[in-house]
């Protein structure tokens, strides 16, 4: 039983490494300006595509997860993905690319929500919820190693095709529709009797579940805050570091490697994220992004900004799996659980939309500097929200399901 948990564990970590490995992110923001001539405003635009549509897939994918399967919803999303990509390679015009945009957001849409709940799910089936962290951690680390290798290869690709980036992409997201097929799911439920049957649940049902837990659940509500507003600077921050190393006056040709070096940062830190515990860990969050993002806007060093990239990254690979395994632990609803961590992603996906028109019109209207202090000035507001929610945010102990559903009742 402890190695076909952890066969699926490291399967997962496969299938993330598959899903994300996007050979063209290194050189995307570059790649859109310098060779299909968008300038900063309309890339924002067609970055905020893919988010926009997903606020209007998240949650219906999510509740076809949770009424068909979560494995099925993954393989759907793999292929939609890979036809994303390989549309995003081969358009070169401006319309046409939001349109790629929109049928990859499809795919990561059908994606998300499913992959964590089965991920909880495996570790509640083994008795090892304790160690969901850890293995949120280990996929993490997957990611991550999935983008070195990727922007490694990136910085040969680019000198013969940029074209060929999107299509090494989109041929590793079709590889994992195979692998796909070897995930083990249950999907049987007790009911009233004790006997197991089949889930059956009208749509309408697992979306009021799904409303109501994030409502009157107090912990799931303020970690999902939490969530949203990390992903939100992390991702933002993500898609800027092509201008900002621009502005560092960095050649292109070093973005892959450049990319690939930042990526050991976090997959380091991922691995010690369940080691590093204490109460205060959520309000230096924040604060540590906002002394990064002032230090960023206020140096023209290279080895300067170069290091302060590190520590936001180094940062980015603590939280993350600490905030994904509470909100996981404190949803209390096996019926909707997709369906409630899309719910998340939808309003994550609205918010990071808007921002990215906005960050693009900034870059273009003023100048990269000027976005990081807005960025620095958001995090200390967020700062002063943490604390004052501080005792809900410092209890870091991981919830049993009977406290979370008696806390509920209360509310």
């Amino acid at each position: 039983m402890v190695k076909k948990f952890e066969s699926q564990v490291r399967l997962f970590g496969l299938l993330r490494f598959l899903n994300t490995f996007y050979v063209y992110n290194s050189i995307l923001v570059f790649y859109f300006s310098n060779m299909i001539k968008l300038n900063y405003t309309q890339i924002g635009i067609v970055m905020a595509s893919y988010y926009t549509a997903s606020i209007l897939f998240d949650i219906p994918t999510g509740m076809i997860g949770d009424l068909i399967g979560k494995k099925k919803a993954i393989l759907i999303g793999a292929v939609f993905q890979c036809i994303g990509i390989f549309l995003m390679g081969s358009l070169q015009t401006y319309m046409l690319l939001i349109i790629a945009h929109i049928i990859f957001a499809l795919g990561s849409s059908f994606i998300s929500g499913s992959e964590q709940g089965l991920i909880y799910k495996l570790h509640e089936k083994h008795d090892k919820l304790d160690v969901l962290n850890r293995s949120y951690g280990k996929i993490f680390s997957a990611s991550i190693l999935s983008t070195i290798a990727a922007a490694l290869l990136s910085s040969v690709v680019i000198q013969y095709s940029y074209s060929v980036t999107f299509y090494i992409s989109a041929f590793s997201n079709f590889l994992a529709v195979f692998f796909v097929c070897l995930v083990h799911e249950e999907r049987v439920y007790e009911d009233k009797t004790g006997k197991k049957a089949f889930q059956r649940v009208r749509p309408l049902q697992i979306m009021k579940e799904s409303f109501q837990e994030i409502r009157v659940n107090r912990q799931l509500l303020l970690f999902s805050i939490y969530y949203i507003f990390t992903a939100i600077i992390l991702t933002s921050v993500f898609f800027q570091y092509q201008p900002y190393l621009q502005h560092l006056k960095i050649s292109p040709t070093f973005f892959g490697v450049i990319y690939a070096l930042f990526g050991i940062i976090p997959l380091i830190s991922a691995q010690l994220s369940h080691l590093i515990k204490g109460k205060y860990i959520y309000i230096l969050n924040p604060l540590i992004l906002a002394v990064v993002f002032l230090g960023m806007a206020l140096t023209k060093s290279i080895w300067l900004g170069i290091v302060l990239i590190c520590l936001f990254r180094f940062n980015w690979g603590i939280i993350i799996p600490k905030i994904q395994s509470h909100i996981d632990t404190s949803i209390t609803s096996e019926t909707s659980r997709a369906t409630t961590v899309s719910t998340v992603y939808s309003v994550h996906n609205l918010l990071l939309s808007m921002m990215l028109i906005i960050s693009g019109h900034l870059i273009e209207s003023y100048s990269i500097a000027v976005l990081l202090i807005i960025y620095s000035l958001f995090s200390l507001l967020f700062c002063l929200y943490v604390f004052i929610f501080r005792r809900s945010y410092n209890n870091t102990e991981v919830p049993s399901k009977s406290t979370l559903m008696m806390d509920s009742k209360e509310l």
